[in-house]
């Protein structure tokens, strides 16, 4: 176990391979692996992995996933009746748009952790997808309220808790989209 740990973090450099020193001068023109010691200090100071905000971003994904999976098994729990009514139309709805919004989150969490190019326009769809789903369930149950009950359906639309998740889920993505579309380390670590 201490050769497979010294092996794979090793405290000193071993005396066969040569120590990289990062306090040579820039100016040098030695090569190492076919790159120039100017273009290994510009790739090393350059930012990339899941780190810094991004790191807080994926923290971010993994938690919003793991919300929306525990909110929809406590939201099916409630269900237990009901549901082969015809005026469980709302409800099935409300059950497809959780399960496609669930799944996309999760989709979009594994092209994160894959570092996949296809994950800033994916994160962006995700995030316009959280705005406007709460909107679209609002007025699904408002028209089906509307239909049951004979009223106009302004008479149902009632803002309270989901405003504020509203709020939350606008905030957040009013600044994460703008960092996962201008940041130099997103463009750096999802670029396969």
């Amino acid at each position: 176990m201490q050769e497979i740990a010294s092996r794979l973090m090793p405290s000193q450099p071993r005396q066969s391979e040569p120590a990289l020193s990062t306090r040579l001068p820039i100016e040098t023109n030695s090569t190492i692996f076919g790159k120039t010691r100017t273009d290994l200090s510009k790739s090393a100071r350059e930012p990339r992995g899941i780190e810094g905000w991004l790191g807080l971003l994926a923290y971010g994904q993994l938690a919003s996933s793991a919300r929306y999976v525990m909110s929809f098994a406590q939201f099916g729990l409630s269900l237990r009746d009901g549901l082969s009514e015809p005026s469980a139309i709302p409800i099935w709805v409300q059950v497809a748009l959780n399960v496609a919004l669930i799944a996309f989150c999760i989709f979009t969490t594994v092209l994160l952790f894959t570092h996949s190019r296809h994950f800033p326009r994916m994160f962006v769809a995700q995030m316009i997808c959280l705005i406007l789903l709460p909107i679209g369930l609002l007025l699904t149950e408002a028209t089906a309220a509307s239909n049951t009950f004979n009223h106009p359906v302004v008479d149902f639309i009632s803002i309270g808790l989901r405003d504020a998740r509203l709020f939350i889920a606008s905030t957040i993505t009013a600044v994460s989209i703008p960092y996962v579309m201008r940041s130099r380390r997103v463009a750096n670590t999802f670029i396969e």
